[in-house]
């Protein structure tokens, strides 16, 4: 069967978003940009040319280049002690019966860093877009128009996995079908609320729920 699914990388298939935020809440916070972590939540989803454009108006001065040196060192010294993917990623990815991509609001080089960590490069070789490739990331629908170009599927036969608002809101622009993943660890109870009200069609907690979503679909086996 013709179809696509279409993976966001941190908060899906890798816990990554906790990670991103305490560092970047650290690292601000010594650099004289005082915040709170919990705080950082709400960059979720979003480029990191993005968010810092956000932190900059909210303090009225730039982010200066080696804070964000030291956020990308920092994360990078957290993963490499050992990130593992969430848990059923795996088996998720050897029941699908349809190709599948990532698009993530992440550069390349993150996203190598990250997938490399976790085992999954080989998983998606050649297939990793990220919102460097286009003229405007998520919320808009030019990654994932551009995910489904790359992969020659029309996007009425894709299926978008997201963890963030500005995921759902691109894949809904895209006009492909999103499904909300709430097992992040950076996700609130209500996440699966808040999912649904940015245009989720569907939210699941585990990749097992997610894997009958799929095959239900006809885009996966059952097990």
């Amino acid at each position: 069967m013709n179809g696509l699914v279409i993976f966001d990388c941190d908060g899906v298939l890798v816990d990554t978003e906790v990670i991103a935020s305490r560092v970047l809440a650290d690292v601000l916070n010594a650099a004289g940009f005082p915040v709170l972590e919990h705080e950082m939540s709400a960059f979720v989803g979003m480029s990191g040319p993005a968010a810092y454009e956000v932190l900059a108006e909210r303090f009225g001065r730039p982010i200066p280049e080696d804070v964000r040196v030291q956020v990308r060192a920092g994360f990078r010294a957290e993963i490499v002690c050992g990130l593992t993917p969430i848990p059923g990623v795996v088996e998720l990815l050897d029941t699908l019966s349809v190709p599948s991509c990532i698009g993530s609001n992440s550069s390349h080089a993150h996203l190598q860093m990250t997938l490399g960590a976790a085992g999954l490069a080989e998983r998606f070789t050649g297939r990793v877009f990220s919102a460097a490739d286009v003229a405007k990331p998520k919320p808009h629908p030019d990654l994932f128009q551009h995910a489904a170009r790359r992969m020659r599927i029309d996007t009425a036969r894709c299926v978008v996995i997201e963890d963030s608002v500005h995921g759902v809101a691109a894949g809904k622009a895209a006009g492909m079908r999103v499904v909300g993943f709430t097992g992040g660890g950076h996700c609130a109870q209500d996440h699966d609320a808040t999912l649904r009200a940015a245009g989720a069609d569907a939210t699941c907690e585990h990749m097992a729920a997610l894997a009958r979503l799929l095959a239900a679909d006809g885009f996966a086996r059952t097990q």
